[in-house]
């Protein structure tokens, strides 16, 4: 049979119309399947940081060595925040390295609230009821971590015991935050009657702030 080229032209017309529908049908079917559902899944990651309360001296002790009493002057008063001519240091022989403190450091990870007792006041601790020792808390140089409520004035260990506490820093904070440090300087008066002395023990303690 003989076929014009209008009539095969129309006929591959057709046939490319047939085509492309036939495609779009079988694109619409695989749509209908790829959209028919989806799951979902949830996990979870659990870390705690833990808060740690803890305080350590990096300076523990204060020594003052053997003080001589000026019988003339009748008492002997010396400061660990001066150095050896500072008050009546130079009586002491243990003064040489002063200005001298203990020194409290924060290495936890929370700000601490810390305070500070004695086992022993001064008229005890020398026998005689005129002589006393006092402390203050300070800046030190370096690394000072007291953001309040630091107990910057000399005050006197009057009543002491198990439960009383004086105030030393209120908010010596962590390294987050900077500052970790106090330190603890002591004052003390002997009075020319004094017999005794010897080693006084001082107990630091923190509460979380």
């Amino acid at each position: 049979m003989d076929l014009s080229n209008k009539t095969l032209g129309l006929l591959l017309v057709a046939a490319i119309v047939i085509s492309i529908g036939g495609t779009i049908i079988s694109l619409n079917k695989l749509d209908a399947v790829s959209t028919t559902g989806y799951a979902v899944q949830s996990g979870t990651v659990t870390l705690n940081v833990p808060e740690a309360l803890s305080i350590v001296l990096t300076n523990a002790s204060i020594d003052f060595g053997d003080c001589m009493i000026n019988t003339t002057r009748g008492f002997n008063f010396v400061d660990s925040s001066l150095d050896v001519t500072g008050a009546n240091n130079a009586e002491c022989d243990g003064t040489l390295d002063f200005p001298d403190s203990i020194v409290v450091r924060n290495d936890g990870n929370v700000n601490a609230n810390v305070s500070v007792r004695s086992d022993i006041n001064g008229t005890e601790f020398f026998n005689e009821q005129n002589s006393w020792i006092a402390y203050r808390a300070g800046e030190p140089a370096l690394n000072f971590g007291c953001a309040n409520d630091l107990a910057d004035t000399f005050t006197n260990f009057t009543v002491v015991g198990p439960d009383e506490n004086y105030p030393f820093c209120g908010n010596l904070t962590t390294s987050v935050h900077g500052g970790t440090d106090a330190e603890l300087f002591i004052q003390a008066y002997i009075n020319a009657a004094a017999t005794a002395g010897g080693v006084m023990t001082l107990t630091f303690e923190a509460e979380v702030n």
